[in-house]
């Protein structure tokens, strides 16, 4: 997952406020010196940078990590991440492992151990309370106005980190899980509006990028929006075409099926479902298998 690229970021925010490169840099530094930040991406000096973020109130310490990462730490994480992907929630030894290395974590080294920590506490030891404090406690580390109270198109920054996002839908999902649903959905739709209005690289993300679709889906389903899940689960579908992979594959199958005969006031094409299902027995996804199996059950659709 990637992070920042702090010139772009500095323009980007700039431009949004509509000042220009004269105005921002009275009293901070020169224009050129500004204008060679943005164009080659050279990190100024560290008094020049501080006056710049604070400036455009952006968190000082949240770009700045050590220089000198610890090599074993980048490995674990790369594992937890490999984990995580194939939602393979046993991750307890590993975050141990990666929290006891020497060398002091930095600001987005503590936010991954916490988002992994929130994790696993979700899935593996089902404990979405002290998950969601721990996802929120992530998440101020960067997002420092960060409030489940607040709208959620004035919380966010223009630039999103891969961890922000994995991190606020993480607390969508718990949100949802708790019965907090249009708070949820407003969130999930944001990070998926987000990806898509900036056109991010999904190349590193399309594990993520399939659950946090499906989950997506499934919710705009359960709200009774099938023409969008409809829609959502045709993008699942050609998703996992164009990146060859079986991620949530068997979901997407099942979920356009299920708002197809949905829309379809119940008729439905029985070798849509069973197509689904054989995914489904491959891919050995027995809890979603029992999840589909009641929906059908609960669902007026004949025969």
């Amino acid at each position: 997952m990637s992070n920042y690229d702090i010139s772009s970021i500095i323009k980007q925010v700039r431009l949004e406020r509509n000042i220009s490169q004269e105005d921002f840099c009275d009293g901070i530094c020169a224009v050129s010196t500004l204008s060679r930040i943005e164009s080659t991406g050279r990190k100024p000096h560290k008094q020049i940078l501080e006056r710049i973020l604070h400036s455009l109130e952006l968190p000082i310490r949240y770009y700045y990590s050590s220089n000198d990462k610890n090599p074993i730490r980048s490995i674990v994480e790369k594992q937890i991440l490999a984990r995580i992907s194939e939602l393979d929630f046993n991750i307890g030894k590993l975050i141990s492992k990666y929290k006891k290395l020497d060398t002091k974590m930095d600001n987005l080294e503590e936010q991954f151990f916490l988002m992994a920590t929130g994790v696993e506490q979700e899935f593996k030891k089902d404990d979405c309370s002290v998950a969601l404090d721990t996802y929120i406690k992530a998440i101020k580390l960067t997002i420092l106005n960060f409030s489940q109270s607040n709208p959620i198109r004035y919380v966010y920054r223009s630039f999103l980190s891969d961890y922000e996002l994995f991190l606020i839908s993480s607390i969508a999902r718990i949100e949802y899980k708790m019965g907090q649903k249009d708070i949820a959905l407003e969130r999930l739709q944001y990070v998926y509006d987000y990806i898509n209005e900036n056109e991010r690289d999904l190349s590193e993300i399309y594990r993520y990028y399939s659950f946090l679709l499906s989950t997506l889906t499934d919710w705009h389903g359960q709200c009774k929006h099938y023409e969008m899940q409809k829609k959502l689960a045709s993008e699942g579908i050609a998703h996992c075409n164009r990146f060859s992979t079986l991620s949530c594959l068997d979901r997407f199958l099942f979920f356009k099926a299920y708002s197809i005969a949905a829309l379809n006031n119940g008729k439905h094409d029985n070798g849509m479902f069973l197509q689904a299902f054989y995914v489904i027995d491959a891919t050995q996804d027995k809890d979603f298998k029992k999840y589909a199996l009641r929906l059908l059950k609960e669902s007026n659709f004949t025969d």
